[in-house]
């Protein structure tokens, strides 16, 4: 194999791990994308906005989405929406994941995994509050933990399941190419 060849496998491998890593993010379960799109302007990947209710929604298509077949985990997203809500001195944020069942994501249940944080801000810093996970799969179950700084602090104990996750609609119910 000559270099050129060489040099183009690796460029081409690079490009999609770089692409991979746009739409999957680093800093959190969450997919990070931010910048580009929103309801007037939907990107192919990306839509953003604010509901009826006042919460801010951004919402990204996942790997498998895009690719069409699911892994049965939340790593491997179909699609993940972040959600925020400012209530007097409190902030609301959430993301929720939402992932697929081995095979064709047209033809398996949705799952999905949402953390909640309910935190007291002072200065626009943490500074106490409460995380709430909940988890639809085989299953509903939901668990709570205190944050101190953003920071768990204490043990985790098992909650009445609020139905969350539910409440704020997918964006991209049939991954990439179409909004519904």
């Amino acid at each position: 194999m000559d270099e050129n060849k060489k040099e183009d496998i690796v460029s081409f491998i690079v490009l999609i791990l770089g692409i991979l890593a746009l739409i999957i993010g680093f800093s959190s379960d969450c997919i990070r994308c931010t910048n580009c799109g929103d309801d007037d302007n939907r990107m192919v990947l990306y839509a953003s906005g604010r509901d009826e209710n006042g919460v801010e929604y951004k919402s990204c298509v996942g790997p498998a989405g895009c690719l069409g077949f699911g892994i049965n985990s939340k790593c491997w997203p179909t699609e993940c929406v972040y959600i925020e809500k400012y209530v007097e001195d409190s902030k609301i944020s959430g993301c929720v994941t939402y992932y697929n069942k081995a095979g064709c994501i047209s033809k398996s249940e949705v799952k999905s995994e949402g953390e909640y944080s309910d935190e007291l801000t002072c200065f626009n810093i943490s500074c106490f509050g409460e995380k709430y996970v909940e988890t639809v799969a085989e299953s509903e179950r939901a668990t709570t933990s205190a944050s101190c700084f953003g920071v768990k602090c204490g043990g985790t104990s098992t909650t009445e399941f609020q139905g969350l996750n539910d409440v704020m609609p997918r964006q991209f119910s049939k991954g990439c190419w179409s909004k519904n």
